[in-house]
């Protein structure tokens, strides 16, 4: 099994938007992402209760059941309509890949 996590630092304004309305946006993509993926086993989508400092405001966490299904899931034009939206609403990303 693979979990890709990505964790986002929220622009406090983008797309017209606020931040937690970004938020709420990038959730429902997300499960409109899993929806249209069987690959991708699991998704869930949080939001941080601390904001600021080293603190990010939210976490997607993805599971798949092997690493080619995630690197097929990330060259997706699923993938990529909702990276899209979210790297204009992020100002940090972090991202780790990993087997257990």
């Amino acid at each position: 099994m693979v979990r890709h996590i990505t964790l986002w630092k929220l622009k406090d304004f983008a797309c017209g938007n606020d931040k937690e309305t970004n938020y709420q946006i990038s959730k429902k993509l997300s499960a409109e992402v899993a929806a249209q993926f069987p690959k991708l086993l699991r998704s869930d989508v949080y939001r941080g209760f601390k904001s600021g400092g080293q603190n990010y405001d939210m976490v997607n966490i993805l599971e798949f059941a092997n690493r080619d299904d995630l690197e097929e899931f990330l060259a997706s034009p699923i993938h990529v309509k909702a990276h899209d939206f979210n790297k204009e609403i992020r100002s940090e990303r972090a991202v780790i890949d990993f087997e257990f």
